[in-house]
């Protein structure tokens, strides 16, 4: 993939230079210093000009070969952290193609998920359509064009029409109202307004993960995804496009399923399951049996520090 820059996009080193005059410097000194959730320029950037610790750390939670950076100030930020941590394997690959000089610093660091905690949490009592007998698809994730809820719709479609007796519930907040506004239309369209439910954010979306018959994250572009490694934790069937940290999550046909970014590829394993309920039984029977905590994670930190 190519990197176009823009003259705006070159110009943000000198536009932070500038915002961050009337931001006054933390003057706490602190052990680390985490830039999470990057790459995010406003907070890498302040991390590594106004806070003050023994150590820093930038840690990626996205797959860089999709956003456009500016490369010369990343080369800067990054240049100045200690250490680099990215979420997945597939990720850090992207991440040394486009910034090979941060290879000796840095390392894979995995969403931290406690499988205990989550299973602990999935028993919170919720009303959840339980008048409902067909098949229960749910989805966690922001509504955007990155996490793909456009391509459910018109999966969910097709199998309406073939007779399919399926609902899908999208579970998460609005990032932006435009992009809102054109998937209900999608969904008027495609004439599933009754079948395609917005559940809205949840603080707590694992009793509805729980009480799902499928997960299904059909994301054009993750990290790594917390909410899969959180289904996992709950031994549902899942179906996951082809992301990159999905390859690290599941084992095609054993512990779930991944498929092409596209509605045919996703319609075509929906359909796969419905009319083959033993293969659900039999990804959930393996996923029971892995061990998913990755809380252990921690102690690269602490050692670290």
């Amino acid at each position: 993939m190519a990197y176009y820059l823009s003259r705006e996009l070159k110009q943000r080193s000198i536009f932070y230079r500038h915002l961050f005059k009337y931001v006054p410097k933390n003057q706490v000194e602190y052990d680390l210093a985490i830039a999470y959730q990057g790459p995010t320029e406003i907070i890498d950037y302040y991390i590594i000009n106004h806070i003050k610790a023994n150590k820093k750390i930038s840690w990626i939670h996205f797959d860089v070969s999709n956003y456009i950076m500016d490369q010369g100030l990343y080369e800067r930020l990054y240049s100045d952290f200690d250490k680099i941590y990215v979420v997945s394997k597939e990720g850090k690959k992207c991440l040394m193609n486009r910034f090979p000089q941060v290879k000796d610093r840095t390392e894979v660091f995995l969403n931290i998920i406690s499988k205990q905690f989550i299973q602990d949490m999935s028993q919170v009592s919720v009303e959840f359509d339980e008048w409902y007998q067909g098949l229960k698809i749910v989805t966690v994730g922001r509504i955007s064009s990155e996490k793909g809820q456009d391509i459910a719709v018109k999966a969910l479609a097709r199998l309406r029409r073939d007779g399919y007796d399926v609902k899908w519930y999208c579970i998460g907040g609005i990032e932006y109202e435009k992009e809102y506004a054109e998937l209900e239309d999608l969904i008027r369209r495609e004439g599933v307004s009754d079948s395609f439910v917005f559940l809205g954010p949840k603080r707590n979306p694992y009793p509805y993960i729980k009480k799902a018959d499928v997960y299904v994250q059909p994301s054009r572009h993750e990290g790594y995804c917390i909410a899969l490694a959180e289904a996992r934790c709950l031994s549902k069937p899942i179906i996951a496009t082809n992301f990159i940290g999905a390859f690290e999550q599941i084992t095609h046909e054993e512990t779930g399923y991944i498929v092409d970014t596209n509605e045919e590829a996703l319609y075509q394993k929906i359909k796969l399951l419905l009319d083959h309920p033993t293969k659900m039984d039999y990804v959930t029977n393996n996923l029971s049996h892995l061990e998913l905590d990755t809380t252990v994670e921690v102690d690269k930190l602490i050692n670290y520090v």
